[in-house]
Formats: C-alpha cells, structure tokens, sequence
C-alpha cells in the first residue's frame, strides 16, 4: 500500500528550532516534526545523518523522487562538497557493483548502491544509536560518483510514493519507527521569516491546518510512482 503525503495549510506561527516533539496516537509516542529550509520558493531542505559517526548533510526532501541519494569525497561537478565519505564510514556497506544512472529531469546522478545508517534527527554533542530519532539501520542509498548538471546539495530524501526497500518512509516503517506511512508536508511562504515550513513522518499535524480536522481534505493519488490528481 502507498503511503499518503499531506500537504497542509498552516496559520500559527512557529519558532524557528531544528526539532521539536509531539505526542500522537499514530506512533504511540513521540512524534517528531522537522524544520525545512525553502529555496527557490519550491526546494526544501533538511539534515540528513549518515555512517557510523553520524555526519551530518544538507538534503533536499524530494517529493517527486523516491530514494535516497547522497554525495561524498570526491565526487565529480559536485557544487556542495559534503562530509560522508562510504570508505570512512565502519557501518558503510557495498549493495550491488552496478553502476546507475537516476534521471531527476535537470540534472542526472550516478553512482552506485550502499547501505549504512541514517538518521533524520540527531543530537547536536554526542551522536549514537540511542540519541537518534526518526533512524533506518542498514538504508539503501545511491552513493553518487558524479553529477551531471546543476545540484545544489549534498544529496536527497525521495517521498514520493514507491521505491520499496529503497524509500525512507517505507523503511521507517518496515523497521517499526512508524505505525503509518504517512508524511506530512506544511509549506510555508519562503519570504516570510518568521514561519518556516516543517514536515511529520507518521502522522499528520492537524494544528497546521485551518479548522483541523473538520479543514483535512483526502484526495486519491492517481499516480502509481508519483503523485496525480484530478484538479
């Protein structure tokens, strides 16, 4: 079953953190909500921490693309240098010998697949296994050898809906993070500085939406690996 990404309207203001918690019957728990960084009006950024020492690297959260994909040392016409290196990492490990190609319209990616542990949330002295949150053990990942055409990032965390073994949210909940496999997208004005735009893996935040519940529409998603709807 494809998971449901939710595009919500907010009207309250929020204070700019990297992470805050809620608690929601989905996840029996806390909840997390991640701060995103708008560019460009329509890319969204977000941290992403990868490999044995929890490296940290700026990603665009994706909702058009379906893995994750991520830079390192030496990668050709990389324009964002990051940190994460597979041959540095102890819990890096080689998935496959294949050489691919993913195609993201303006801009091409190569490389091939590993897997190593990610986390979307981390704390900010002393990263380990247990300060993480939102975490995938052993996540497949294209390692990118060369970028062909303008990227402005270390890499990305696909949402859209598919890509099995291969997709964030299908691992969050395959691995137990999550009971529902659902995302939740609050997008905010770029311009404005005094909101920001944050993003729910697991449930939906019905207090960024005028009216709650009662101002929650469904829409069915007629694609089948990307999102379609009937306008």
């Amino acid at each position: 079953m494809a998971y449901k990404l939710s595009a919500l309207l907010a009207t309250s203001v929020q204070a700019v953190t990297s992470a805050s918690e809620k608690t929601h019957p989905f996840v029996g728990g806390s909840a997390n909500i991640i701060t995103l960084d708008t560019r460009n009006t329509n890319d969204f950024f977000g941290s992403i921490f990868i490999g044995d020492q929890y490296v940290e690297e700026r990603m665009v959260y994706d909702t058009a693309s379906q893995n994750v994909a991520l830079a390192k040392k030496g990668t050709k016409n990389a324009e964002v240098i990051g940190l994460y290196d597979t041959a540095e990492s102890k819990t890096a490990k080689a998935f496959g010998n294949e050489e691919l190609e993913l195609d993201y319209g303006s801009f091409f990616l190569n490389g091939k697949y590993w897997r190593d542990n990610m986390c979307l949330i981390q704390n900010r002295q002393e990263r380990t296994n247990q300060s993480g949150r939102l975490c995938v053990r052993s996540m497949p990942f294209l390692s990118i050898t060369w970028i062909d055409g303008p990227f402005m990032a270390s890499g990305l965390v696909g949402l859209a809906p598919g890509g099995g073994e291969y997709s964030y949210v299908e691992q969050l909940h395959e691995q137990g993070v999550i009971e529902s496999k659902v995302v939740g997208l609050n997008f905010e004005d770029p311009q404005d500085k005094n909101i920001v735009s944050s993003i729910t893996f697991g449930f939906v935040d019905y207090d960024e939406i005028q009216r709650g519940k009662d101002g929650f529409n469904f829409y069915n998603n007629n694609g089948t690996n990307n999102w379609s709807l009937d306008m």
